[in-house]
């Protein structure tokens, strides 16, 4: 019996660092300025001046705080980007960010990654409601949300969307699409490149 309990007691101090644990450690290099305005994985453009980076796994809009392991150095970002793991490469960092930790000129440094429950802030500037795009017969409904700051959030992470408020007598809801296509092919071969980074949507045809 008093073993049993010990391998139980010995369990939850196994088990339960590695569940609560919220950091990792390895090396952090950072994204060329040549990379300046092209779309990140989350539809967002990316800033070389901005203070973001790209993890392989973390939700977008985590907030981290990335600590350089040999001085202390720290600069705490926002996630809105993917990218390739690799033997113990964790992160890649902006520009500015990979400045704030003094790694420009080496390139590559190793750090401390540490996820900041509750801090997540909306950098992205929400798409204003704008009406249907002029050309095209189809387009990519992202969600419908009841109310509107959720819609916003949902249409920040991509700079083609844009929101369609419906009223009834139910209520007003707020529906997110995503760009205006020609034809069916291209909308399709968009839906395919959003859900590659995470984003379902359904194909609508515009009226």
């Amino acid at each position: 019996m008093h073993r049993k309990l010990f391998a139980l007691i010995l369990g939850f101090l196994v088990v339960l660092p590695l569940s609560a644990q919220n950091s990792e450690t390895g090396y952090a290099s950072w994204y060329n300025r040549g990379f300046n305005g092209l779309a990140t994985a989350s539809g967002e453009a990316y800033d070389h001046e901005g203070l973001t980076a790209a993890h392989p796994t973390l939700p977008f809009g985590s907030m981290i705080r990335v600590t350089r392991v040999d001085d202390g150095r720290s600069v705490l970002v926002r996630v809105n980007d993917r990218m390739k793991s690799g033997p113990g490469h964790v992160i890649d960092l902006s520009g500015a960010a990979a400045r704030a930790i003094g790694m420009m000129d080496s390139g590559v440094a190793r750090v401390r990654l540490d996820q900041q429950a509750g801090q997540a802030v909306a950098t992205v500037t929400p798409a204003s409601e704008t009406i249907a795009p002029q050309r095209g017969s189809y387009t990519l409904q992202l969600g419908v949300f009841s109310n509107r700051p959720a819609a916003e959030a949902e249409a920040g992470k991509h700079e083609a969307a844009w929101i369609q408020t419906i009223s009834s007598a139910n209520g007003t809801m707020y529906r997110v699409y995503y760009s205006g296509f020609d034809n069916e092919e291209a909308a399709r071969s968009a839906q395919r490149r959003l859900s590659s980074h995470g984003f379902d949507s359904f194909l609508r045809t515009l009226q």
